[in-house]
């Protein structure tokens, strides 16, 4: 009764070392056997062979245009944030008493200039059509949404509204589908 409800487990699927090895081994064999049989099928149902091969090999490599943007938006959020972590410190330097320097300190500000001076790069890497860039961009945007939260429950409307159509306008633009399709491309698995 039981024995129908449990998996059947192969003894090569426990062993470790080399068994388990030659077993990745044969499996990725067989992949690569399927694909060249897949070529093979559509070089027969006659295109040349020069087209096949390049449709195979063939990766978008240029970004799509909402891609494009939503890296000027991450280069333009991660100029603004290290703008900010300069006037916290120049602030702080010049030693004025009771403003912004009390309450943040030289230690903010390179914090700010590490996170949003990788921000920028990112953006810039994502304009470039480098899609490690994708990433920093649209964590940022993401986590700009609860901190306009933030904003708007302390009574900051005129900053949470600005703040929170960034990060929307950076989420639209990263989820659009011929960004994802993009992405999904560059990382091997096409949808």
């Amino acid at each position: 009764m039981l024995a129908g409800m449990f998996p059947v487990v192969q003894r090569s699927s426990i062993v470790r070392g080399m068994g388990a090895s030659r077993d990745r081994s044969d499996q990725k064999a067989r992949v690569n056997k399927r694909t060249r049989q897949s070529t093979r099928a559509t070089q027969k149902i006659g295109a040349p062979e020069s087209q096949t091969s390049a449709a195979n090999d063939s990766v978008e490599l240029t970004a799509p245009a909402p891609t494009v943007w939503a890296g000027w938006l991450g280069i333009l959020e991660g100029l603004a944030g290290v703008g900010f972590g300069a006037v916290i410190t120049a602030v702080d330097a010049l030693g004025y008493e009771g403003t912004i320097s009390s309450s943040f300190g030289y230690g903010t500000a390179v914090m700010f200039f590490i996170i949003f001076g990788f921000v920028a790069i990112a953006g810039w890497a994502l304009r470039k059509s480098h899609p490690w860039g994708r990433t920093p961009v649209l964590m940022l945007n993401m986590f700009l949404i609860p901190i306009s939260w933030y904003m708007y429950s302390s009574g900051r409307l005129e900053l949470a509204v600005p703040t929170v159509l960034v990060g929307l306008t950076g989420l639209v633009l990263s989820f659009h589908p011929k960004s994802v399709e993009w992405a999904a491309t560059r990382y091997g698995t096409p949808r």
